[in-house]
C-alpha cells in the first residue's frame, strides 16, 4: 500500500513538470509530499468509497485484459505471413530422418 501510495509522488510530479496534469500536482504540500499526492489520495479514497468495489475490481481486470491483449498482438502486422507457413515446412525439411544428407555413392 505504502509503495504504492508513495510511488504516486514521483509519477504525478513528473506527469504535471511535462504538462500531462495541472502544475498544481507538482507543488510542494503541507506534509512534505507534493499536493499530487495529496489530491491522489482524496481522489482513491472517494472512488474506494462512492463506487462499488465489485466494479472497481472488474474495470481493473478488463484494463489488464486490453493491456496483455495489445502487448501480445504488438508484434503482428497486418498482411504478414505466418511464421512457418506450409512453404517454409516443405523447403526446410532435412534429407533424411536423422537430419544429415544421406549420400548415394555409398562412400561417406
Amino acid at each position: 500500500m505504502n509503495a504504492n501510495v508513495f510511488g504516486a509522488v514521483g509519477s504525478t510530479q513528473a506527469l504535471a513538470e511535462s504538462g500531462g496534469f495541472p502544475p498544481v500536482f507538482a507543488k510542494p504540500g503541507r506534509v512534505g509530499s507534493t499536493k499530487g499526492l495529496t489530491i491522489s489520495t482524496i481522489a482513491v479514497l472517494l472512488l474506494a468509497n462512492l463506487v462499488d468495489l465489485s466494479a472497481i475490481a472488474s474495470l481493473g481486470s478488463v484494463v489488464a485484459l486490453v493491456i496483455f491483449l495489445v502487448g501480445a498482438g504488438h508484434h503482428v502486422r497486418p498482411g504478414d505471413p505466418p511464421t512457418l507457413g506450409q512453404e517454409q515446412r516443405a523447403t526446410s525439411r532435412p534429407s533424411s530422418r536423422s537430419g544429415y544428407e544421406v549420400c548415394s555413392s555409398g562412400q561417406g
